[in-house]
């Protein structure tokens, strides 16, 4: 996991308990199953209703490649486009 994934996650639950402890609320109420079921399950099946099972799936796998590995490799891909780029200032666009 890049290290700003987990910086990014990490301070955004900072800032939540920031502003509910401002707005008087209680940190402990995070951590009630009955709100975390209806934002966490309701995301996933409302989300699961405009797709595919199997488009589902891979979409779950995606969600958990990208919070595991690191960011992908650009070098060829750049390599590829600064070649474009010369072949259309030589000849063209079009």
């Amino acid at each position: 996991m890049d290290p700003i994934t987990l910086i990014g996650i990490v301070v955004a639950f900072v800032i939540v308990l920031v502003v509910l402890t401002i707005e008087g609320g209680s940190a402990a109420s995070l951590l009630l199953i009955p709100p975390l079921l209806l934002v966490f399950g309701g995301t996933l099946f409302i989300g699961a209703a405009g797709m595919s099972f199997g488009l589902l799936i891979a979409s779950l796998k995606a969600a958990g490649k990208a919070l595991v590995t690191g960011p992908p490799k650009y070098n060829r891909l750049m390599e590829t486009l600064v070649a474009c780029a010369k072949i259309a200032t030589r000849d063209g666009v079009l």
